[in-house]
């Protein structure tokens, strides 16, 4: 989720998640941050929701799975 524009800062939690696909070894450039309300949008058509116990500020992400063609 895009940062809003009232916000100044950039989410510490951000860098966890770059470091963590990083070291996965799977095919990465960069995430997409998207607004918060199409965040929202997005999020009601998922296949799985997963509740973990993270309470950094911003630190929702959606994850896709399957093939990508290029």
């Amino acid at each position: 989720m895009k940062v809003v524009s009232t916000d100044k800062f950039v989410p510490e939690v951000w860098k966890d998640y770059v470091t963590i696909i990083k070291d996965s070894g799977e095919k990465f450039t960069d995430f997409e941050y998207i607004e918060r309300f199409e965040f929202y949008k997005r999020a009601q058509n998922v296949y799985a929701v997963i509740a973990t116990s993270e309470t950094a500020l911003y630190g929702n992400i959606i994850l896709k799975k399957g093939v990508v063609n290029s």
